[in-house]
This record gives C-alpha cells, sequence and structure tokens, in this order.
C-alpha cells in the first residue's frame, strides 16, 4: 500500500535542513510564468498526460531537498487524464487527526507552484498540517469537470489513507487557481467526502465567460476545455464558474452563482491594489460585493502590490486565518446544484441535465420541520432524517412549494415500519409510498404554491 510505504521511508529519508524546508541549491522544475495570467505550456496544449489504458494504479516519488514531500501520480481516475500531485506529510504521531491545506495552482503551471512560489509547504509544516497540491488534470484547466474528478480522487485517497481532520480541511488558491478552489468547494459538499472548513481565494478568475470576453490569450484554451465559445456552451462555463456576470452590464446572472453554496463558509478574497490585470480584480470585487449582499462570511483583503503573482500574498496570515476555523454544516440556505448528486446530508436528482436547480431548504430541528421551496428543475430529493436533526419517530411536518409547478418528490429516510398517517394540508395524502426494503418514505407534491404535509408515526 502507497500510504504505509510513505510512511515507512520517512524513517530512512535523509534529513533535510528543516521539516518542509527546501535544501541550498534544489531545484525544482516547473513551467515559468509571464505577466499574464500564465505561460501556456509548450506547444499550446493544456500541459496533461493521458492516462495509460493499463499500469500500476498509484506511484509515489519523494521530491528532492524535502524529507516528508512526494510527489505521487494516480494513473486511473474516470477520466481520460492520470492525476500528479504533490502530498506533504506533517510531523506528527500518525495517529493524529490533523487540518489538510490544499493548494490551487495557477494557469500555465503545475502541482509544483506551491513549492516553487508559495511559503505554504514551510507554512504547514510548523503547523503539523499535511499539504494536497493536485494538477487538476492538466497545467490549463479552468475548473473543468475533468479537473474537479481529478482533484476528487486525490481528497478521497488521502481521507481513506490518512488521519485528517475533516471539519479543518481548508483550500487556497491563486488566479485560476482562485477560481478553481471557490467552485470545486461550492460544487463538493458531501459529508463523507472532503469539504472545504474555510476558503482564501486570490484574484481568482471567478467568471469564465467575463474572462473569455476580457482576456484573448485565454479563449483558445477556454474553448478546447469547455467545447468551443460561451455564446454556444454557456452553461458549460456556468458550472465551473464562482458565478457568471452579464457581458453588458457585469452584473451577476441571477441563478448562475454556484458561491451561494459557500455562505457558511469563511473566506477571504485578496488581491494585490495594483495587480494589472484589472478585469480579475473587479470580478473579485463584484464576487465580495455578491457575497456580501448574501450574508455570507467573507472578507476583502486588499494587499501592497502591483503584481499579478503569489508574492501578494502573505502566506502566514492566510493560515492563522484558516487555523481558526472549522467546518460547520448549514441548518438552511439557498442551494444551487449542476447536476445529480449529494448535497450536504441530501441526494439531488434533476428535472433535466444541462442546466442549474435552485431551492430553498431549510431544516428546524426543535420543530421537526423540513422545509423546501423555490424549487426549479428539480425532481427528487433523498433526506438524510436524522444526519439532519431531524426525528423519524416524531411527526414530521413538511412543507413544499415548487417555483416551476411540476412535481418534486420528497424521500427520508429511518423508517422502519410504515407511517400510521400522511396528510397534506389537513387532509390525508393520496401520494406517498413507504418502502419496506430501503426504509424510506417518498411524499409528491403535484402542484405548485406551498402546502404543508404531515407524516405521522
Amino acid at each position: 500500500m502507497i500510504a504505509s510505504l510513505l510512511l515507512a521511508s520517512l524513517a530512512t529519508a535523509p534529513a533535510a535542513s528543516q521539516d518542509g524546508g527546501v535544501r541550498s541549491g534544489v531545484r525544482t522544475s516547473i513551467t515559468q510564468r509571464s505577466p499574464a495570467l500564465g505561460k501556456p505550456p509548450a506547444g499550446g496544449g493544456l500541459g496533461g498526460v493521458l492516462r495509460a489504458t493499463a499500469g500500476a494504479g498509484i506511484s509515489a516519488i519523494p521530491v528532492p531537498g524535502y524529507r516528508r514531500l512526494y510527489e505521487l501520480t494516480i494513473a486511473n481516475t474516470g477520466t481520460p487524464w492520470q492525476e500528479s500531485f504533490l502530498f506533504q506529510i506533517p510531523s506528527v504521531p500518525a495517529s493524529l487527526d490533523v487540518p489538510v491545506l490544499v493548494v490551487f495552482h495557477q494557469f500555465g503551471v503545475s502541482h509544483y507552484d506551491v513549492e516553487a512560489h508559495t511559503g505554504f509547504l514551510q507554512e504547514a509544516a510548523a503547523r503539523g498540517w499535511y499539504v494536497v497540491a493536485p494538477l487538476g488534470a492538466t497545467q490549463i484547466n479552468f475548473s473543468s469537470i475533468d479537473s474537479q474528478i481529478n482533484t476528487q480522487v486525490v481528497l478521497d485517497w488521502v481521507l481513506q489513507f490518512f488521519n485528517v481532520d475533516r471539519e479543518r480541511i481548508y483550500g487556497v488558491g491563486f488566479s485560476m487557481g482562485g477560481g478553481n478552489v471557490l467552485n470545486y468547494g461550492a460544487r463538493h459538499l458531501d459529508p463523507d467526502g472532503a469539504m472545504f472548513a474555510a476558503i482564501v481565494n486570490h484574484t481568482g478568475v471567478v467568471s469564465l465567460r467575463d474572462t473569455y470576453l476580457s482576456d484573448p490569450s485565454a479563449r483558445p484554451f477556454l474553448e478546447l476545455l469547455f467545447g468551443g465559445p460561451p455564446s454556444t456552451h454557456l452553461f458549460e462555463y456556468q458550472r465551473s464558474s464562482a458565478l457568471d456576470l452579464d457581458p453588458v452590464t457585469r452584473a451577476v446572472v441571477a441563478g448562475t452563482d454556484l458561491v451561494r453554496n459557500l455562505t457558511h463558509v469563511p473566506m477571504q478574497t485578496w488581491h494585490a491594489a495594483g495587480d494589472p490585470l484589472a478585469y480579475l480584480v473587479a470580478q473579485n470585487e463584484i464576487l465580495h460585493d455578491h457575497m456580501q449582499a448574501l450574508g455570507g462570511d467573507e472578507t476583502l483583503v486588499v494587499a501592497p502590490g502591483s503584481s499579478h503573482d503569489w508574492s501578494t500574498l502573505d502566506e502566514a496570515a492566510v493560515c492563522d486565518f484558516l487555523a481558526g476555523q472549522r467546518l460547520v454544516l448549514p441548518t438552511g440556505g439557498a442551494a444551487l446544484v449542476d447536476q445529480d448528486g449529494p448535497y450536504l446530508h441530501m441526494r439531488v436528482w434533476q428535472d433535466s441535465p444541462g442546466a442549474f436547480t435552485p431551492f430553498r431548504w431549510q431544516v428546524h430541528p426543535d420543530l421537526n420541520r423540513f422545509s423546501l421551496g423555490m424549487t426549479e428543475n428539480l425532481k427528487r430529493i433523498r433526506v438524510q432524517t436524522v444526519a439532519c436533526g431531524l426525528d423519524p419517530k416524531a411527526p414530521l411536518q413538511v412543507v413544499m412549494g415548487t417555483t416551476d409547478g411540476l412535481p418534486d418528490e420528497l424521500t427520508f429516510t429511518g423508517y422502519d415500519h410504515p407511517p400510521s398517517g400522511v396528510t397534506r394540508d389537513g387532509w390525508p395524502a393520496p401520494s406517498w409510498v413507504w418502502d419496506a426494503v430501503d426504509e424510506t418514505i417518498q411524499i409528491t407534491e403535484l402542484n405548485g404554491g406551498y402546502h404543508s404535509w404531515r407524516i405521522l408515526p
């Protein structure tokens, strides 16, 4: 097992100047940045390696000059791309659950960005944190779905084989990586997986359509990643953005702001006062204003400097901020999903793919009540009743309301016997089903407007 070999190798690895430190004279190969978003890989490609059709599942090599830093490669990720990433193991007892810092790289460079251009390896080593720096399939990825699948494979592997404090998984990214950490965090809200307890975005690519229109040099790569320009593939751009901006007014387009899913996550948005990429500064200030309007726990930090690079971020201050945060799951809010899948202690199915599904939800444990409203493009939600703080052994009130007027189904787990009754607006309800094998009850709202259901044990 690779994880066991990594830990065992620490006992025999040559000592470095300090844990997480670089030996004098050691240089790591990495594509160098340019003054714009970054320098693209040679040949105009995306800078990734197509996975082999056969071969070992995962391999690891130590990074020269470090005692506890490894480069790992997962061959089979479920995408056309293999995934390479850096993984630093802290110098703490292996039995301890410790935080993880996930660092998303900038445009046109590899996962070695964290080693070559930041001090996060040293900061994390001093604090006893793991560091994970994924490639995200390719050096240029702009939160593509393949990049996120690859990143999830990496984080799932870390959670499976190492003792991680799941309430203290932190995300940070710069430029393209800033947009990546925001979008990944907003699209990955499964408590059984890696969820970010806090996020720091440094001058991130917040809106891909706005980036396409503002930066001609990025257009060939965006078209390659998303199948064409936003004029013909708008949803693909929107689902990989933190939010979408109207090309005329630059207002946030209603129903596209995946960052609404992060209002419960403490966040910092950084940019340099004199950053030359003015359109990215504008995107991040719009993001800040939008998060404030949503009531999110987000702070704008304007740092001194006139360059677009990692150096205008204070890594120690960032880690101090992150260290004080723990994951707290919300009990309600405005949600936006772009595909079938988990959302907190629920699982969501859409009416139709290729579009967003918004809904509002709220759990009231003291009232044993679940509310769902303002739904569009929603087929079904499966609620983990007990995990949400509700009691299937007591009368459960359910308030449902749709915006599009299409039927919505709600399934509640934890019903090992049929309820004694189900009512809708005070009358016996005909549209419910108890599943003895699945131990669930499903209710179906066929009409628009709000209606009150009661499930009696």
